[in-house]
């Protein structure tokens, strides 16, 4: 939940530097989800 609230924060800031780690991290945890949780799940 914090980490939720991070990402949410740091877009509040609209700073390119904010918006390229908030990008990063969603398409990281896009990867991850896909790439880990999947194979498992099915």
């Amino acid at each position: 939940m914090n980490f939720v609230l991070t990402l949410l924060m740091l877009k509040e800031l609209h700073s390119p530097c904010a918006n390229f780690v908030v990008g990063f991290l969603i398409y990281y945890c896009y990867y991850y989800y896909c790439c880990i949780i999947l194979p498992f799940v099915f």
